[in-house]
């Protein structure tokens, strides 16, 4: 990877040390019978590598992270850093367990697997008061950073409990000095765009999952970006993110070839569905999934989803000279 690849650096992040550009969020591949297909982890980081994306997370939600037992969650980490071999950056959620103890013993193992950061998701970090508090939350995300030695990163995680940070939560936490990234996954650009601001002068950078944020106008200081959609066609969004404050006139002219194609198999259908568009991509990892209604997808649903190829093969060839 070169630095060509990564966004501007903004003069208020001088100390960042996650790349800046674009994230995809790792498929756990598996075999036919639901076991790990650690062989086919290559295959995937080369795909993303080759389009440009400066970093990988496996171990999050589309990695099935809830699905996995945590030998697994570290076995995928693991494979997944030896891929790569130091050609990026990885990722990978690590606080799993009851209390901040058993988080943090969690985390210390996905940080022995060799990531950059271990992402604390924020729907399972554990509290002291119900419902939730923002207060609360940040007070036991601070009290867990300080029980590991590693670098941290934060993933608003949808489910099972979708606890999304305010600018001044984002402030307060990035002020600690321990986290380099946040995925952030609101639909309201000037909510990010505060966010962001949020971070100045910390290591601390924040990659919006939302297609809807990342093309509309560009946000000055985001780290880039960690959507689903940057699974399936790596190769558009890290153009976008190339042009950064010039991507209007190019996202203007894909957006909505993209939201149809993010409707039309970010649904009942996935994670299943997201390996299937793989396929169509050329990659040779299996379909099955753990996670979602339907796991194992029945020819009519594999039909439903076969009219995407042609709408893939337009997103990664529209605007493109």
């Amino acid at each position: 990877m070169t630095q060509s690849l990564h966004a501007p650096m903004s003069e208020t992040h001088p100390a960042r040390s996650i790349a800046q550009g674009v994230w995809p969020v790792m498929c756990t591949p598996f075999k036919e019978d639901g076991s790990l297909d650690l062989e086919k982890v290559p295959e995937l980081v080369d795909f993303y590598l080759n389009a440009g994306c400066v970093g990988v997370f496996p171990v999050a939600g589309s990695g099935e992270m809830f699905h996995l037992a945590h030998a697994e969650r570290c076995a995928m980490a693991r494979a997944t850093v030896e891929a790569v071999g130091g050609r990026a950056q990885v990722l990978a959620s690590g606080n799993f367990g009851e209390d901040l103890d058993a988080q943090a013993e969690a985390i210390r193992q996905v940080a022995d697997t060799g990531v950059n950061a271990v992402v604390l998701v924020l729907s399972i970090v554990p509290l002291t008061k119900s419902p939730w508090a923002h207060e609360d939350l940040v007070d036991q995300i601070l009290r867990l950073s300080e029980k590991v030695n590693c670098r941290l990163g934060m993933y608003e995680c949808p489910s099972p409990e979708h606890r999304v940070l305010r600018p001044e939560d984002v402030k307060r936490i990035a002020a600690s000095g321990r986290f380099d990234f946040l995925k952030e996954t609101t639909q309201d650009r000037d909510w990010v765009a505060e966010k962001v601001r949020a971070t100045d002068g910390t290591p601390m950078a924040l990659y919006p999952a939302s297609l809807k944020v990342f093309t509309e106008p560009w946000i000055e200081g985001v780290g880039g970006y960690n959507g689903i959609i940057g699974n399936i066609v790596p190769e558009v969004f890290v153009r976008i993110n190339q042009l950064a404050e010039g991507n209007q006139p190019y996202c203007s002219q894909i957006r909505e070839l993209l939201f149809e194609i993010e409707r039309r198999f970010l649904n009942e259908l996935y994670p299943a569905s997201g390996k299937v568009l793989l396929r169509m991509r050329g990659l040779s990892v299996g379909t099955r999934a753990r996670a979602g209604k339907n796991p194992v997808l029945s020819e009519a649903q594999l039909a439903e989803l076969a009219p995407l190829k042609e709408l893939i093969d337009q997103a990664l060839t529209l605007g493109v000279a």
